[in-house]
This record gives structure tokens, sequence and C-alpha cells, in this order.
């Protein structure tokens, strides 16, 4: 076969793809420098379609982040709920490929495999200029005593310690979050088999919700409830993502279950704007009993409350 810049780049492009040269050290040397030439990369394109798109942002791939970007991921989420015809918002799992119309890939800021309001917001800032969070963090974090109340005893600490411990074996949950409010009106999302250890926080990521508060129109204010279903010992095996599947609605002994109410935007006395993006919530494995803290500001940091025992534990 004779051979041409294109037949040596499909070369190239398959001795790549298994691992080995089509031709001797130094032969592939010369074909890759054709291969990844710009008249050989338009070959390429031509041949065989043009690349994924890498830039995030442009998920037209035109070349430009622009409005038009913003626009194609929100109507990428937003539907319609089928009994009322209200506007919602979707939280969309994707496959990794793309299509020159929409490449969600490049629209998957924080690279978590979903589409969500967190990654139209992060585009919207970076068009504007903005430093708004695209998410509140909630730190969960298992407890054998709050932090308000360390035992003054060496002896009563590591008796509560070692129940504590105990209990990380027979504790595994699903996990499932859903939103209120207009933005996200009950979307579920969660996932399968999370353990609790004992002083080891586990992070989730909240919507950042712009609802106004009712009662105070100088703020924003989000609404989630965060349920930790309570499994079986003989069921910890399975593992997955709960995608679509609704939020039970009882709940059963050794569920974890809270409604989070939290404040994410508030204008101050003198018209400045503050944000809040985080909080902490201490669970105390032993008792059940739930401590919700205030949510902290942007620019604050989220610190590891004193338990009097060495760290890491």
């Amino acid at each position: 076969m004779k051979r041409t810049k294109q037949t040596a780049l499909t070369a190239a492009v398959f001795a790549a793809a298994i691992g080995i040269s089509s031709a001797g050290s130094t032969d592939f040397a010369a074909a890759a420098a054709i291969a990844f030439s710009p008249e050989s990369q338009q070959i390429a394109a031509t041949v065989y379609g043009p690349p994924p798109i890498s830039a995030f942002g442009d998920g037209n791939g035109d070349k430009n982040i622009d409005a038009r970007d913003l626009t194609l991921l929100k109507r990428r989420l937003l539907t319609q709920e089928r009994r009322t015809g209200e506007p919602r918002i979707l939280h969309e799992h994707y496959s990794p490929n793309y299509t020159a119309a929409f490449n969600p890939k490049a629209m998957d800021f924080d690279q978590n495999g979903i589409l969500n309001p967190g990654d139209v917001r992060e585009l919207r800032n970076r068009l504007t200029g903005q430093q708004e969070p695209t998410a509140f963090f909630v730190r969960f974090l298992p407890v054998p005593y709050f932090s308000d109340e360390v035992p003054e005893s060496d002896e009563e600490k590591d008796a509560l310690l070692n129940r504590a411990s105990e209990l990380a074996n027979e504790s595994c949950y699903n996990v499932f979050i859903t939103y209120r409010g207009s933005a996200n009106p009950e979307i579920p999302s969660g996932q399968f088999g999370m353990a609790l250890h004992s002083l080891q926080a586990i992070g989730f990521n909240l919507d950042f919700s712009a609802a106004p508060d009712p009662d105070n129109p100088n703020r924003t204010v989000g609404h989630a409830t965060l349920l930790l279903q309570h499994r079986a010992e003989d069921d910890f095996g399975q593992l997955g993502i709960l995608d679509e599947i609704p939020m039970p609605q009882t709940q059963q002994e050794g569920d974890i279950r809270l409604d989070l109410e939290y404040v994410t935007r508030e204008i101050l006395e003198d018209g400045t704007v503050k944000y809040y993006d985080k909080l902490e919530v201490e669970y105390n494995m032993l008792t059940g009993e739930v401590r919700i803290g205030t949510p902290i500001a942007q620019d604050a940091e989220i610190s590891m409350p004193d338990f009097g025992v060495g760290w890491p534990f």
C-alpha cells in the first residue's frame, strides 16, 4: 500500500491505541511528527470527525465560550413537570460521548459526571467575572460525643470512642438528597453503601439555592432533605448510584434524616452582599442526636473541632 500522510496518520492512531509502533522506532518517530502536524490533524478531522472538545464551557464546539454555551446548558437542564407544566431544573447523568451540537463533558465544570445548576452558575461566573458560590458544602461528622461535651476523663473518652468504632462495622447507609423550592423541586440524587466512621467526616455538595427567604427579603435560603437510609449488614456488598429513585416516604429505625434550611446569601446593613457556602453537622453515633451548625461565609474556612483526642484519629 502506498504510504501517504493519511495512511501514516491512520497507522499512528492505531499504533497509539494498541501501544505499539507500526514501523520501527525511527520510522515511528517520523510518522508521529507527520501525524500531529496541523495538516494531518485537518485530514484526521475530515476522516474521523472533529476531536472531542476539552475546553470547559465550549459546549457547542465553536471555540468560543459565550452566552450561546450558557443558553445551551440551561436548555439542556430545563424541563417541565408533566403534571403541572411548571419549569424545573434537572440533574443529568450523562455519557462521556459528545455530539457536534452539544458536548456535555465540556460543561461539567466540577467533573462529577453530572450536569446540574452548579455548572450553570460556574459558567455564568466565568462569563461575568462574578464569584458567586456554585455549591453549598455540608460536612457531616459522625462523633462519639459532641464537640462541646468532651468528657473530662480519658477513661470515659476512650470508652465512648471504642463504642463508636464498633458501630462503624454495622452501620452502612443509602444516601438520598432532595431539594425543595423553585429551582429544584424534589429531584433525588445519592449513592449506595456509605459507611460512617467515628470522627471521619463525609462531605455532601448541595445546590446553591437562590430562592428568596419569605421571612427575610434580604437573604436567600436553600431547603434540602438529606436521608441516610440504614442498610442491613448482609446487604453491604451492593454498590451503585441512586438515580431517579424516589426518596422513601417513611423512615425506619436506624435511619438518619436531616431537614436543612441553609442561608446562602445575605444583604448586610451597609448594602454589601455576603455569601455562605458551607456548614457542619455533628451526628452522635451513640445517641442518634444531630446538631446543625450555622452557615459559614464563603471567605471563611471550616475547621475541625477539638474532641480532645490525638489527630488524626
